[in-house]
């Protein structure tokens, strides 16, 4: 898949599975843990770091969020083109070139979107297995049997109600 950043940065990647992202949860979960031991953790991820940040559990889930997207997108991305330094020069794609990309909010939106709406799609369907991000394929075997004909069906609306049946709900 490909997918466009602008000004001719584009992105190519594959379908995230959910070994992906139980790997890239691992990660974040890792990072946080050393995060809390001290600064080092920060640095693979480009991130400026204070001393008071290791002692904020806020500010610290906040760049492991950051990391877990990293993480996903180090296993997903195939390639990326037109992504450079300053000077114009080709960056590999490496983990902390992803960070420095995904700290930009608007990277980070459009790559988020990108790589974890199929996944998500899926779990709020229900069914992580499912043929289709929408349900089964056309042709897909039924596997309930059909309800009997002899079913009752339920009224769809109620009787109107009548001017004596309305006094008595009043009251006198």
């Amino acid at each position: 898949m490909r997918l466009p950043l602008g000004a001719g940065a584009v992105i190519t990647y594959r379908p995230m599975t959910a070994i992906d992202r139980e790997a890239a949860l691992a990660a974040s979960r890792r990072f946080f843990e050393e995060a809390k031991a001290g600064l080092a953790a920060f640095s693979r991820y480009g991130v400026e770091t204070k001393s008071e940040w290791a002692e904020d559990s806020d500010l610290t889930l906040g760049v492991a969020s950051l990391v877990n997207l990293v993480e996903m997108a180090l296993r997903v991305f195939v390639s990326w083109e037109g992504i450079g330094d300053a000077d114009g020069k080709p960056l590999p794609l490496t983990r902390e070139n992803i960070a420095a990309l995904l700290r930009e909010p608007l990277y980070n939106t459009i790559v988020q979107e990108a790589i974890t709406r199929p996944a998500l799609e899926m779990d709020l369907e229900g069914n992580g297995f499912a043929p289709s991000p929408n349900g089964a394929r056309e042709g897909a075997a039924t596997t309930a049997q059909d309800a009997p004909d002899s079913a009752r069906l339920a009224p769809t609306e109620s009787p109107a109600p009548t001017a004596s049946a309305a006094r008595s709900a009043s009251g006198p």
